[in-house]
């Protein structure tokens, strides 16, 4: 199940938490300005945290209305949304509530699912939400027409995620 977190709580907090998710919460806890800079509406930054086990996408972009668009799921990755700027909502569902619109892809650990029912969070201000795999989800929605994101989405490799 999605957890939905102010990220400075749950750094003091993390004792519970698997190491892998730490190192991408640390790095959320010390983003700046800085790691936005060059990029513009549209554009990515991809960083390593851990190799590949942990990474962070940078990104800045325009949020948009959720209609016409489809749910995304990962089964290797644990996701860590975290606006760093502005707001927006994110939709989450169970992947056995969905319906397949593209059939999941191991190589990119991306697939699209339709939903008819969801759970919809505001983040802004230093919170995020941890969506895992198996949990269809939509980010990007506007809350006003039109805002800018910037965002930083922590990837972390699942360790239940190895391919049979």
């Amino acid at each position: 199940m999605a957890l939905f977190l102010n990220i400075d709580e749950i750094i003091k907090e993390s004792g519970s938490l698997d190491e892998s998710l730490i190192e991408g919460l640390r790095y959320l806890s010390q983003l700046g300005n800085k790691d936005f800079d060059n990029l513009r509406a549209g554009e990515t930054n991809k960083v390593f945290i851990d190799d590949d086990r942990v990474f962070a996408i940078n990104q800045v972009y325009v949020t948009s209305d959720a209609e016409n668009r489809n749910f995304e799921a990962h089964v290797r990755n644990i996701d860590i949304h975290f606006v760093f700027e502005g707001k927006e909502n994110i939709r989450i569902a169970e992947m056995k509530n969905s319906r397949v619109v593209q059939e999941y892809s191991y190589e990119n650990d991306f697939g699209l699912y339709s939903v008819k029912e969801s759970g919809e969070f505001l983040i802004e201000g230093r919170s995020c939400i941890v969506i895992y795999p198996g949990e269809v989800h939509l980010p990007g929605i506007a809350c006003r027409k039109g805002m800018e994101v910037k965002k930083t989405v922590i990837k972390v490799r699942s360790g239940s995620s190895d391919k049979e």
